[in-house]
């Protein structure tokens, strides 16, 4: 099995990166198509189908952000879990 290096720093600068794509998204002037016939539709279409990948990719960037969230503070608790064990350890030995 490989190892995981996980550098906190690195880390944390990567979830501003992720947070600030949500702050810094590209947005549209919601309008209305009120014109007929088939070019209308596909519009209506096109519509839609950007609104719905605009809303799953703000719910992937926050999903992403909340799993590189728990990976950081799982890896500071464990590092810190192993010093307390290893400190008690070092006391244990002398």
């Amino acid at each position: 099995m490989n190892e995981v290096h996980i550098d906190p720093i690195i880390l944390e600068q990567e979830i501003v990166v992720m947070k600030g794509l949500l702050n810094t998204k590209i947005t549209r002037l919601k309008g209305s198509i009120s014109n007929k016939g088939k070019a209308s539709e596909k519009m209506k279409e096109v519509q839609v189908y950007y609104d719905t990948l605009n809303k799953t990719l703000d719910i992937l960037i926050q999903n992403t952000t909340i799993f590189l969230e728990n990976a950081r503070d799982a890896y500071i608790d464990t590092d810190e879990k192993s010093a307390a064990v290893l400190n008690q350890l070092m006391e244990g030995s002398e």
